[in-house]
């Protein structure tokens, strides 16, 4: 689906970076959860978008053992919902953008 999502939306100026997933830590969604297969799997979705396209990032959303593999990272903060409260926002995502080189938020603040 990567691969034929890149030969799609290759040429669309909008496009600035590719997605491998979403949440793929969650471990009730898969018949067997193995971190290790996770990473392996993210590293060879990440490896495929940098062949097909070197120009443009990847990019994940929630899964933070594999925020090291992709280039852009953009972690499930949700103060109030997943954690914390809601007047912690600003803070949480400070702190978690002190933890990666690349961190994408869905307002852009």
């Amino acid at each position: 689906m990567l691969k034929a999502m890149i030969d799609q939306h290759r040429n669309h100026p909008s496009v600035i970076l590719w997605g491998l997933g979403n949440e793929n830590d969650w471990p009730g969604d898969f018949e067997e959860f193995d971190r290790e297969k996770i990473r392996a799997f993210m590293s060879e979705l990440n490896n495929l978008s940098h062949t097909l396209d070197p120009s443009r990032k990847t990019v994940i959303r929630r899964c933070d053992f594999c925020k090291d593999v992709v280039d852009v990272y953009s972690p499930s903060i949700w103060a109030g919902w997943y954690r914390g409260r809601y007047t912690d926002y600003k803070k949480m995502s400070q702190d978690e953008m002190k933890k990666v080189e690349h961190f994408f938020t869905r307002n852009g603040r």
